[in-house]
């Protein structure tokens, strides 16, 4: 077979073409901790090999990767204030702020999403492109700055303070996520003082009354209409059914006359602990029910806590199992005091249960209490309270806890003679 000459000429030019793509594609050097990536595939790699070691991210997608990277050197992104003060925003209207993030790698990062912990806090970047997908993406190239713009409307704010998290969502190779705290204190309608009701250390059995003064700081006039101590969106109110509580609220409004502006209403809210608190930490709030546009409900928070010369172990008497009607010691409660004690005028509500109190001669300190079943108690769950008073340390104390006994059928007859 004869060969052509132009068939000749055709094979040296491929030959050629062949080493000059070689030459190309082949890595032009490495020197320490750094790595040149000739192909989208190499460049994964060495990001699965981050993450592996611990380092990395789980998000890839929208990185492009550069011809020289050095990913050991990798910054985060840099952020002109965080945490974020917005200062004290007005109550009317939405506030903004601009934040400058800034990209000191060596790689472009895709800004992919933005969270937040309230809709009353939110964050968008000036500048952003469109996806197939619908994605809102902002592309910080390496060593340049987008602008953040975070925005806080008051009127989703229960309240005058507000600290919420803004978390930024990335395809940073090193650090997908970036958290953001965002801060705001907003124009009050009214003040209190105090701020909150803390009644220090009480003694169990003395009780304690607080005060505090509201008053009306805007132009526009408001009114507040009850103290609770659930807020109204949770349904209660004035005629909801009590609840058993060792606080009691009362909210006055007091005459004209005393305001110390005019036209600037003011209340008193009265916060009562009971003597019958238990003992341990308070930690509950009242709730004002205002009528003003923005605050309808408003959170007061009671702190505190009750000392005494005794414990009740366990704070309530239950049976574990279903009993029956004449059935002894179905549960039990151990008084200890930290002197010797003496209990009196125990008793319990309701019908069906009975009490039976049982000092320990050998433990002055100690005192055993018992709920027994009467012999005619009816079936079915029986929730009582039992009251009594523990005496010691030149003081009498009332105490009251909660009584389940679950009462099902009847006591078997005796067997006949």
């Amino acid at each position: 077979m004869k060969v052509r000459s132009s068939h000749l000429v055709v094979a040296i030019i491929a030959v050629v073409g062949v080493i000059v793509v070689l030459a190309l594609v082949k890595p032009s050097g490495e020197g320490p901790g750094k790595k040149t990536l000739s192909t989208t595939d190499e460049f994964l790699s060495q990001v699965n090999e981050i993450r592996e070691s611990g380092r990395g991210s789980t998000i890839t997608d929208g990185l492009v990767p550069s011809t020289e990277v050095d990913l050991s050197q990798h910054k985060p992104l840099e952020f002109s204030e965080q945490p974020v003060s917005m200062g004290t925003i007005a109550r009317d209207r939405k506030a903004e702020k601009r934040i400058t993030v800034k990209n000191p790698g060596g790689l472009p990062i895709d800004v992919m999403d933005i969270t937040t912990s309230c809709n009353c806090t939110l964050g968008h970047f000036e500048r952003a492109a469109v996806r197939s997908d619908g994605r809102r993406i902002t592309t910080i190239e390496a060593g340049q700055q987008e602008t953040l713009v975070v925005t806080v409307d008051p009127k989703l704010i229960h309240g005058f303070h507000s600290s919420k998290v803004l978390t930024i969502m990335t395809n940073d190779p090193v650090q997908a996520n970036y958290t953001l705290v965002v801060s705001a204190d907003v124009d009050p309608e009214f003040s209190q003082d105090p701020e909150f009701i803390d009644f220090g250390t009480v003694q169990r059995g003395k009780g304690a009354e607080a005060r505090m003064r509201i008053v009306q700081l805007t132009d526009d006039p408001f009114d507040i209409t009850a103290a609770q101590l659930e807020p109204s969106s949770s349904g209660s109110g004035p005629d909801a059914p009590a609840k058993e509580s060792p606080i009691e609220l009362e909210l006055v409004k007091l005459p004209e006359a005393e305001w110390k502006s005019p036209q600037r209403a003011e209340w008193e809210l009265v916060v009562r602990l009971l003597p019958t608190a238990a003992p341990g930490a308070i930690d509950v709030s009242a709730w004002l029910v205002t009528t003003a546009a923005r605050v309808r409900d408003f959170g007061i928070a009671i702190v505190g806590s009750v000392s005494t010369f005794y414990e009740v172990v366990p704070a309530s008497l239950g049976a574990r199992d279903v009993v029956t009607p004449g059935q002894k010691q179905v549960a039990k409660a151990t008084v200890t005091g930290i002197v010797p004690i003496t209990l009196a005028d125990a008793t319990v509500t309701g019908e069906g249960l009975t009490l039976e109190v049982a000092p320990r001669p050998d433990d002055p300190k100690s005192v055993d209490l018992y709920i027994n079943v009467a012999p005619d108690a009816a079936p079915g769950l029986k929730n009582e309270t039992v009251m009594f008073t523990v005496t010691g340390d030149n003081q009498s104390v009332p105490h009251a806890m909660r009584a389940f006994v679950s009462v099902q059928g009847q006591a078997p007859a005796p067997p006949a003679q």
